[in-house]
């Protein structure tokens, strides 16, 4: 099929870009040689990080969910190919903004490393000009089938559907070990669908929540593997700001793209 296609070579591009933030931006010694270490060009790199994954994930789940049919519904073919789509922008921001800072600041003097970013640079760049160009050409040929009316779009699966319907799933194929799996399918269709503390009743509450909580532990994690500030005040200034970036940017991501790619359903 050709959105398995689209999405294999996303996730491919995906490992790539995961690759060149890890290293590039979490290891310590070669951040410091990194020409995109400070902002803006890290803003770019740390959006693109807390949205990237996300999205990803949700595509893999979509796509795994519905790989057994022999054909995917056109809400679900729009849905898949929307999250590649947001996952390749989002990349290519990224790579861009990478680019921008090497010529524009460029390399210390006697960077030990500069070959390495250099190679993770170009892998994650090329991947995403091959993933873009299959993106391209099967929305091309796809074109007839990713006309979605608005009420079938409304009705379409949203994220909670698609990861109880994957549970359920992949509960068939294991006998008695699925039963679990089964079960907690069972029970996140209960709880999304009837519980007064579901998401879909207060989706803005749970965003608000786990990019707070987001923000404030990879601070923490900066600080157990850097070293936290010497005071305790400053230590939680340095949390409150990180966190309030993250659920600024976690509102807005989550305006943008609720809609758009069916995250989740009005409750």
């Amino acid at each position: 099929m050709l959105v398995l296609d689209v999405a294999n070579v996303t996730f491919i591009a995906f490992l790539c870009f995961e690759l060149l933030t890890i290293v590039s931006l979490h290891l310590h010694g070669i951040r410091q040689q990194a020409p995109w270490g400070p902002d803006p060009y890290d803003a770019v790199a740390s959006l693109a990080m807390l949205l990237v994954p996300i999205v990803a994930a949700l595509t893999w789940i979509r796509t795994f969910r519905w790989r057994s049919q022999q054909a995917y519904s056109p809400t679900v073919l729009l849905q898949i190919m929307r999250g590649c789509g947001v996952i390749l922008a989002a990349i290519a921001a990224t790579v861009v903004t990478y680019l921008a800072a090497m010529l524009i600041r460029g390399f210390p003097p006697h960077a030990r490393w500069e070959a390495l970013l250099l190679a993770l640079v170009a892998i994650a760049a090329a991947s995403l000009v091959v993933a873009s160009i299959v993106f391209v050409r099967s929305s091309v040929r796809l074109r007839s089938r990713l006309r979605v009316g608005a009420q079938s779009w409304h009705d379409a699966p949203d994220t909670f559907d698609d990861v109880a319907g994957l549970l359920g799933s992949a509960s068939a194929g294991l006998g008695a070990r699925g039963v679990p799996l089964r079960r907690l399918g069972e029970w996140l269709d209960n709880f999304v669908s009837r519980s007064r503390f579901s998401p879909r009743r207060h989706p803005w509450f749970y965003v608000v929540s786990i990019a707070a909580a987001a923000g404030a532990g990879e601070v923490i994690a900066d600080f157990l593997h850097e070293g936290a500030p010497h005071t305790i005040r400053v230590t939680l200034r340095v949390i409150a700001a990180f966190s309030l970036i993250t659920t600024t940017s976690g509102l807005v991501g989550f305006a943008a793209l609720r809609r758009y790619l069916q995250l989740v359903k009005t409750g």
